[in-house]
């Protein structure tokens, strides 16, 4: 079939198309159905003006400016293995939204800063300033202990045990980022599933959402993230949803490349650990400097938009 220019779909035709766009999610993997077909049909009118997509959701028509590469004849669609995985996110709402943390979801830097001094103090070593700290510190912790004076000899499990008796012991410190419960509860409410992916320990992430009162408001949690690629994709497959899918929230360089490497969309969030300059040369997909901004992302990108 050769490529039209212009491709169009109206209303009155679309039953094969529906059944092939079923067909099509079904591959994907995606449901419900009937949803992501009403995306994409929109999608395909907003190329060519069709008046359809002035009754789309906000997330649609927020991009109906986007190009991609599906073609309707009217009965075919094809060509979704072509299309890049950024047209892929700009595509689908999503269904899965994934936070860090330390200094994402809670306000943690002293609280954390005092944890890293017990390490040291263990030691016999002097610590490295709270600026130092913040600078400095990433999901490979290990390499910061070793350049400070932390003895190769301890293990990863070592110092996890000291930082993770300190934070237990110490809750009083922990508080939540402006903006965090009110994400995941409109993340609870549109239907779209959260998870955790942090370096710190689980027990650890257990008891401060215990403490600050959302436990209930998280379905996943991947604690001891070491550069956070594995641990994103394992989110994914336990909700068995793709990349494009999905999106993450990071205060932190490495964690907006974990997300890009796996293709989800990344979003940054300043006022955390990373300073803006450095989170923002990862060239995230957005950034926010709170998470009372979230909403606004979410309701452009969600199933439960409307």
């Amino acid at each position: 079939m050769a490529l039209q220019s212009r491709p169009r779909i109206g209303l009155a035709t679309n039953t094969q198309a529906t059944i092939r766009l079923s067909r099509l999610s079904d591959h994907m993997g995606v449901k419900p159905i009937a949803t992501y077909t009403t995306v994409i049909l929109a999608k395909i009118a907003a190329l060519s003006h069709d008046p359809i997509v002035e009754s789309a959701p906000p997330f649609i028509r927020a991009r109906a400016d986007t190009v991609f590469a599906f073609v309707v004849d009217p009965s075919y669609l094809f060509l979704w293995k072509l299309t890049s995985p950024t047209i892929r996110r700009n595509l689908l709402p999503w269904a899965l939204a994934v936070f860090d943390w330390d200094g994402t979801l809670v306000d943690s830097a002293h609280w954390t800063h005092r944890a890293m001094q017990a390490v040291f103090r263990h030691y016999s070593v002097e610590a490295p300033t709270l600026e130092t700290f913040l600078h400095e510190i990433s999901s490979d912790f290990m390499l910061f202990y070793q350049k400070y004076g932390i003895p190769a000899s301890a293990t990863r499990k070592d110092l996890n045990a000291i930082w993770e008796q300190y934070l237990m012991e110490h809750p009083e410190g922990l508080m939540l980022r402006e903006g965090a419960q009110e994400a995941l509860t409109l993340c609870r409410n549109m239907g779209v599933k959260t998870g955790i992916v942090s370096g710190t320990a689980p027990a650890v992430i257990t008891h401060g959402m215990e403490r600050l009162g959302i436990a209930a408001l998280v379905d996943q949690i991947r604690g001891n993230a070491c550069g956070k690629v594995n641990e994103l994709r394992q989110v994914l497959a336990h909700f068995r949803l793709k990349p494009y899918q999905a999106v993450f929230i990071d205060d932190a360089y490495e964690g907006i490349n974990a997300a890009k490497n796996v293709g989800m969309t990344a979003v940054a969030i300043t006022g955390g650990f990373d300073a803006t300059d450095r989170l923002r040369s990862a060239s995230p997909d957005h950034v926010i400097g709170t998470l009372r901004e979230f909403p606004t992302l979410l309701k452009r990108n969600s199933i439960g938009a409307d």
